[in-house]
Formats: C-alpha cells, sequence, structure tokens
C-alpha cells in the first residue's frame, strides 16, 4: 500500500470519529436532562400514582394493623337458625346430616354422621318431626333425634 492511500485512509477515518463523537455529544446532552425531586414527583402524580414517604407508609402499616385488631375484639353477632327436620322411617344418618346441612344447621354433613357413628346415635334414630337452631351441638342434635 502506498503512503498517501494510508494516510487518506486515517483521515477518514479521524473525520468520521469526530463527527459520529459530536452527534454523540449532541443527543447526549438532551436526552441526559437532570430532575428534581419535585419535578419527579410531580410527573408521577400527573401519572395517576401516589407518591409516599417511608414514613406515611409505616404509618399506614400501623394503622391497618389497628384496624384489623379492632375488628378482631368485636364479637361477630351469630344468628340463630331455626327450623324444622322431618326423620322418616328407614331414613340414613347421612340423609339426616344432609337435610342439616342443606338447612345451615351445621357446615359438614360428613362430620356429624361420623359423629353419629362414632358414638352409636346411628341405630337410635327415632322417627319424627324436630325443631333445631345452629346453636346446637353435635350432642344435643343426636340425644334430641334419638329421645324416646
Amino acid at each position: 500500500m502506498k503512503k498517501y492511500v494510508l494516510r487518506g485512509f486515517s483521515a477518514g477515518v479521524f473525520c468520521t470519529t469526530l463527527i459520529l463523537l459530536i452527534g454523540y455529544m449532541l443527543m447526549n446532552d438532551e436526552n441526559k436532562q437532570m430532575i428534581d425531586e419535585t419535578a419527579a414527583q410531580a410527573y408521577v402524580k400527573e401519572q395517576g400514582f401516589h407518591v409516599l414517604t417511608d414514613d406515611e407508609i409505616d404509618k399506614l402499616i400501623e394503622e391497618k394493623l389497628e384496624l384489623d385488631k379492632q375488628q378482631e375484639e368485636v364479637p361477630k353477632e351469630e344468628t340463630t337458625i331455626t327450623t324444622e327436620i322431618k326423620i322418616e322411617s328407614g331414613m340414613l344418618p347421612q340423609e339426616i346430616a344432609q337435610q342439616l346441612e342443606e338447612a345451615g344447621i351445621i357446615e359438614y354433613s360428613e362430620d356429624f354422621t361420623s359423629f353419629l357413628k362414632e358414638f352409636n346415635y346411628s341405630q337410635k334414630l327415632r322417627v319424627g318431626t324436630y325443631q333445631v337452631n345452629n346453636q346446637q351441638s353435635y350432642k344435643e342434635l343426636a340425644d334430641l333425634f334419638s329421645k324416646s
């Protein structure tokens, strides 16, 4: 390669690098606008977000915990559900328990059926119509259904 070709090539690379450097510096200044904290908060609020400090977040968490404690302390008022259950001849304990569950007297029919079988109430059930409510225990219900 001749000396003047190499110098021309080097000059071209240098000029191109210089042009790219100037362009980069000009573009970088426009994109690198430093914003302060208040401007950032204003922008975030414009977008529909809320800006909270760490202290404000801690205060909100404490208030939430206090509200949760107060709600736990307030006793839940249970309404008494009273209904009439009819036990017919040939009914299985599962059918009786299902009636009680559908009426809202007990939560789980399987539990009541297990209770009846475990304490031998399932063989002592009597035909009849009974007034029951959701405040009665499994034992009270079983005693009621097995009375002579």
